[in-house]
């Protein structure tokens, strides 16, 4: 067993839990039915891009600057280590020198690949419609990589050497100061292949200097670690989202929540509905996933409203309400349905209760958001008074017919009533 030797085998164990993972999602009918259609319709779409009347033409420069800069920032570094290296192989350094050499390797060829892979589908916009030559593009290409290369390796090591704020404040100061750099050097280096091929040689210089600096800065073993985990189960997490797969980084976790920081007291009434309501409320607009999850499905509704025409808005509205108070019900079932929640004995008109008072809150502030802007779009300000008044009506009539017809599972199965 060499170094080499297992970089190769936990590349291909990965290789293959990305496969089972893929396999678990498409299969035979998806990919005939689903996925090879598509695959033709994207062919078929491209080659339009190349036409002189394509809308590709029609892409402004600066358009085009940000979509670049975007891919300049989502470079990613692998370096193969694993938590067991920690107890066998820290101290041997020539083999985690090499784990951490191929990984690195392996990282630039996938970044070879997706710069491959931007430059074809920018290809269009950039040959035929900018008049660029492929060998122009190409050298742009070569230093659109390295740039990309050492913004992906520096990230990896500031991201762990540097604390929360200080980490987004740095990001943002060197995104800010390198966007006008960038834009810059963009325009100079499609009309200047010269001076772009020059650009070569300042960037393979940083990209060895980050290298070296790499291999050689210790203490990042455990946030490399993690950060290993989270990419590798990077497609398991985006198709199970909000199962908990993604493993979060220690550097990202908040010490102390950014809402209700002191657990104050949502309703001025105690009563054990209340409490019991409030208990669910406060997990949504605490934790992240939960609030923009529904951050997203309140903007995605209020744009639908506002491309639908006519009266079609109206029955959109409705929708977006019924479409909230599902997305409630479903984590009032995650909460309610927790052990810490069902084992007590709680009576049903108690909990019927609280989940009026939930649903209304739940609801509200997407809701109410979306009632506005369909009155406005609809009527003006007459719109914008009607829905001030027609979004908490619709909340509180659907809280009390909710509460009626929901039917909480556990209270027939609690201890308590069996015992």
């Amino acid at each position: 067993m060499t170094p080499f030797t297992l970089f190769k085998s936990r590349l291909f164990e990965e290789w293959r839990f990305q496969y089972r993972v893929w396999r678990s999602v498409l299969d035979w009918t998806v990919v005939l039915y689903l996925v090879l259609p598509a695959l033709v319709f994207l062919w078929f779409e491209y080659r339009s891009w190349w036409e002189v009347d394509s809308w590709m033409g029609h892409v402004p420069s600066w358009g085009f600057i940000l979509v670049s800069y975007f891919f300049l920032w989502n470079g990613k570094v692998r370096l193969g280590l694993r938590e067991g290296d920690l107890l066998f192989l820290r101290q041997k350094r020539e083999w985690m020198q090499t784990l951490m050499g191929s990984g690195l390797v392996y990282s630039f060829l996938f970044h070879v690949m997706a710069t491959g892979g931007f430059l074809l589908l920018s290809g269009p916009l950039l040959i035929a419609h900018w008049g660029a030559s492929p060998q122009e593009a190409g050298i742009w290409g070569v230093f659109l990589l390295l740039v990309r290369w050492n913004l992906s390796l520096h990230r990896c090591m500031w991201a762990s050497v540097a604390p929360t704020w200080k980490r987004w404040l740095g990001h943002a100061l060197l995104g800010a100061g390198l966007l006008p750099v960038w834009a810059a050097s963009v325009r100079w280096g499609l009309s200047s292949p010269v001076l772009t091929a020059i650009g070569w040689i300042p960037a393979a210089a940083v990209a060895w200097f980050l290298l070296r600096r790499r291999l050689a800065v210790e203490g990042l073993f455990l946030d490399d670690v993690a950060r290993e985990r989270e990419y590798r189960l990077r497609f398991a997490a985006l198709l199970l989202q909000g199962s908990g797969v993604l493993p979060e980084r220690k550097a990202f976790r908040l010490r102390r929540p950014w809402l209700f920081r002191q657990s104050e007291s949502l309703f001025r009434q105690r009563t054990s509905a209340a409490i019991l309501a409030e208990s669910a409320l406060k997990p949504l607009v605490r934790l992240w996933r939960h609030l923009r999850s529904y951050l997203q499905l309140t903007v995605l509704l209020l744009v639908g409203i506002i491309q639908v025409p006519g009266l079609m808005k109206g029955v959109v509205w409705l929708i977006a309400w019924l479409l909230l108070y599902s997305w409630g019900r479903s984590c009032w079932r995650e909460f309610i349905f927790s052990t810490g929640v069902s084992m007590f004995p709680w009576e049903k008109e108690t909990v019927r209760e609280a989940f009026r008072i939930y649903t209304f809150w739940v609801t509200l502030p997407g809701f109410g958001l979306i009632s506005l802007g369909t009155g406005w779009i609809l009527w003006g300000w007459a719109g914008l008074a009607a829905g001030v008044l027609a979004g908490p009506f619709l909340c509180r009539a659907g809280a009390g017919i909710g509460g009626e017809f929901e039917r909480h599972r556990f209270l027939e199965e609690n201890r308590w009533k069996r015992g």
